[in-house]
């Protein structure tokens, strides 16, 4: 049960149709040919590491990540405020289980562990780090 009350709260923060944890395992042309996959842009970094990047004005960013067979493997989400975050950071307190500093581990629906880390980047600008817990 604990999972699905996460998994709504993510959805909450972030917009039904942005539920990120369902992202994770799914192959890149799953994504972009899914009902939400022309809202998602093609990007690279500067590092020329291709990603999907994902914006919704009212909640944030979430930047999707993938493996050599183009499976996401990792997200960044990027809370549009620092409250949004908060509210976050108090619910992974209280349904999440709590690791060592900021991070936190639960499953997916299949099961799989996931960890979620609030991390800071080299802007300053705070973001959720979700991977599987391998």
């Amino acid at each position: 049960m604990r999972k699905v009350y996460f998994l709504f709260a993510i959805a909450m923060f972030f917009g039904t149709s942005f539920a990120q944890l369902g992202y994770l395992g799914s192959s890149k042309s799953e994504l972009l040919s899914s009902e939400e996959g022309s809202l998602f842009q093609n990007e690279t970094t500067e590092t020329g590491i291709e990603y999907l990047s994902i914006v919704n004005d009212e909640f944030g960013a979430t930047l999707l990540f993938f493996d050599y067979d183009d499976i996401c493997r990792a997200l960044l989400v990027y809370p549009k405020n620092d409250d949004l975050r908060d509210e976050l950071v108090d619910f992974l307190n209280q349904n999440a289980e709590k690791e060592a500093g900021q991070e936190w581990t639960t499953e997916d629906d299949a099961g799989n562990p996931v960890r979620i880390a609030l991390l800071t980047d080299t802007d300053g600008t705070d973001y959720f780090q979700i991977t599987y817990d391998e």
